[in-house]
C-alpha cells in the first residue's frame, strides 16, 4: 500500500491538493514531520500484490532546539 501526501498549490486562482505517491520498496523506511509541520497523508491499502505486506513503526522524536 503507497502512501499519498497531499500538499496544498494553487491552480490559477483555485486551490488545489497535489499528490505525491511514495510506493514502498522492500528495505524501504519513509521518514516524514509531524506536528504542526505534517502533510494531510493517508496509507492506501496493502493488497495480495504486494507480496510482503507493510509494517508501520509509529516513533516521536523530540530534539530540545
Amino acid at each position: 500500500g503507497e502512501t499519498v501526501f497531499y500538499y496544498p498549490s494553487t491552480n490559477g486562482n483555485k486551490r488545489i491538493l497535489e499528490e505525491i505517491t511514495v510506493s514502498p520498496q522492500q528495505c524501504m523506511a519513509l521518514l516524514h514531520a509531524h506536528g504542526a509541520s505534517c502533510l494531510l497523508h493517508e496509507g492506501k491499502e496493502v493488497t495480495d500484490d504486494a507480496g510482503v505486506g507493510k509494517w508501520i513503526l509509529r516513533s516521536d522524536i523530540v530534539v530540545r532546539s
